[in-house]
């Protein structure tokens, strides 16, 4: 028997489930997921899974915390939409133009006051001047307008333009590298099940899994670590008041089984002991709990050498009881026997033998 769930998971959220058999005479009975009405809408998730971004909503924060932002610029740009850096280099630019517009205008009209003689010729105005600050920082090349040897103090804030206008380029250029090289688009090609399963091992222990894949074959993960954080909304019996519990669900920490090698679709599983805060939860009671596992994914970019994050979740109605992930990687059947992976199998799940939970 197994289960097919779909890739497209979004609304899952919102939806409660309902297990259907289908059997045949010709194949076996296949238990296939159906979306029901659920009798509580649930609250909106911790993590949104299109964007591995996590969803929290700020108030009250300090007058002055956005010195902060300005302060860590450099930070704060590289996570700016391209549209805000687009248009703030846009004003630089101009700012930087007409500042020296104005300047050079103003220092040719008032050198021809004293020595009867223009400094830049041909400019004589704010149009000639605007054109001849645009040639001197862009590196355009000058065409009828240029400055007189004799004019030194002209010959010095012509170097001072250059050189401001060339670190403008050169913060702006870093800015875009920097922005274009980072790792964040690297998890777009890690993989993880739409569903975890809770079943009982070969040792009789009840535990979670969940799985996840790389899609990229070319650019390795080095040093890949896994880090799973169980969120549970409950209320305090002192006080009866909501709070946000976190607890770290242990994936092997201790004994290195977290470090994963992503060659192949890795399953991870965390035993529910009785140390663990999913102990008391059961088959029953889990859709009456508001809870989410956030599973946060950390590797070094073997072609980069930049670190890449990539972040899930599974909420109650995304944690199935008694089922177990089927294998994704065959042989195929040819002569040379090439291992083969299927993706479509990354959240599929057959019927755990010991389904008692």
């Amino acid at each position: 028997m197994s289960v097919q769930f779909s890739n497209s998971y979004e609304k899952m959220s919102e939806t409660e489930g309902t297990v259907r058999e289908e059997a045949t005479d010709a194949a076996p009975t296949i238990v296939s997921f159906q979306p029901t009405v659920p009798t509580r809408l649930r609250p909106e998730r911790l993590v949104k899974r299109s964007t591995a971004r996590s969803i929290l909503h700020h108030k009250n924060i300090p007058p002055l915390s956005w010195l902060a932002y300005v302060s860590d610029g450099f930070t704060t740009l590289i996570n700016a939409e391209w549209y805000i850096i687009i248009g703030l280099f846009s004003a630089v630019y101009l700012s930087s133009w007409l500042l020296f517009t104005f300047m050079w205008w103003s220092f040719d009209a008032a050198y021809v006051s004293v020595t009867n003689n223009s400094c830049i010729e041909n400019v004589g105005g704010f149009s000639s001047s605007f054109l001849f600050s645009l040639e001197t920082q862009v590196t355009i090349g000058y065409g009828h307008r240029y400055i007189q040897s004799t004019c030194h103090f002209g010959i010095f804030l012509l170097v001072v333009q250059s050189l401001i206008g060339l670190f403008i380029d050169s913060f702006l250029l870093g800015l875009i590298f920097a922005k274009i090289s980072r790792p964040r688009n690297r998890r777009k090609t890690i993989l993880f099940s739409d569903i975890a399963c809770i079943n009982v091992n070969a040792k009789g222990e009840r535990c979670l899994q969940f799985r996840v894949a790389d899609v990229r074959k070319n650019s390795s993960l080095v040093e890949a670590h896994v880090r799973v954080q169980l969120y549970w909304h409950k209320k305090d019996g002192a006080t009866d008041e909501y709070r946000l519990e976190q607890n770290d669900l242990e994936v092997g920490y201790d004994s290195g089984t977290d470090r994963i090698i992503l060659l192949t679709p890795v399953v991870i599983t965390h035993i529910i002991k009785e140390t663990s805060p999913l102990y008391t939860v059961t088959n029953d009671s889990i859709l009456n709990e508001d809870i989410e596992i956030v599973i946060i994914l950390e590797a070094i970019v073997e072609s980069t050498g930049l670190t890449a994050q990539a972040l899930w979740s599974y909420t109650e109605r995304e944690i199935l009881f008694g089922r177990k992930f089927i294998p994704m990687t065959n042989r195929e059947k040819t002569a040379k026997g090439t291992w083969e992976v299927d993706f479509k199998k990354l959240s599929d799940v057959v019927t755990s033998e010991a389904t008692n939970m």
